[in-house]
Order: structure tokens, then sequence, then C-alpha cells
């Protein structure tokens, strides 16, 4: 279909309307990565909840080597590891400053049943035969 001078295709229109929707305002935090000279950016969702929150940073800060124990706010709440929201209410998410160094607690990964198997074997591999 030919265009008149100086008419508005329809996706020329699309492009020249001013997008209306809500800026959509991303929240991060840092924390201390596993690797003692960075601290990492995680991005929290309105929605997260402190399990969520606890799996990104166990693959983003400690690359899936470490178990979460605690997350600790930059205020001193101690957010919980559950299906709980990070964010109580909506003053928390308003004073919520981008970038705010939060606190994490790790310790070691629990043992699958194959890798203690596997120690037990490497244990009793390595002791040293009586001589008789």
């Amino acid at each position: 279909m030919p265009h008149k001078a100086g008419s508005i295709s329809p996706k020329d229109n699309k492009k020249n309307k001013k997008d209306t929707s809500p800026e959509r305002k991303v929240r991060q935090i840092t924390v201390q990565s596993i690797n003692k000279e960075h601290r990492v950016w995680i991005v929290v969702e309105p929605t997260e909840t402190g399990l969520s929150l606890a799996e990104k940073i166990h693959q983003i800060a400690t690359f899936r080597t470490r178990k979460i124990l605690t997350i600790t706010s930059a205020s001193g709440r101690q957010v919980p590891l559950d299906n709980r929201p990070v964010f109580g209410s909506w003053s928390d998410m308003e004073s919520f400053q981008d970038g705010e160094g939060w606190q994490v607690t790790w310790g070691d990964l629990d043992k699958s049943v194959v890798d203690r198997i596997f120690s037990k074997v490497v244990q009793v591999g390595g002791r040293k035969k009586d001589p008789k």
C-alpha cells in the first residue's frame, strides 16, 4: 500500500508514542563473594522471598560451593530463609538504597550419600596394612 507524503505508517506511530508504562526500578544489593577481594551485585525483585534470594546468592556469590546460613540486611534485619517476602512492607522497599551492602553467612554444603560412601572408601584404602 503506497504511503502519501507526510503520512505516518503504523510502525512509525509506535516509535513516536511516548512510553507511558511506569519505570521499572531495579533494586540491587551487594554481598561478599567467596573470593575475598570481590563483592557481587544481586538483583532483588519486589516479590523476592528469602529462599529465592538465598538461591541467587548461592549461585552467584559462592558458585554453588557453600550453603547459605543467614542473610542480614544493611539495617541489621535478619531475612528469614523461607517463603516469606524479603521486603515486609512497601515502606521497606521505599527506604531501600540501591547497592546496599548486605551480610551473608555461609557454611559447607551437606555431603550427599555418594560423597559419604566415597570418603569411607578413600579412608579405608588409605590405611597402612600391618606387616606380619
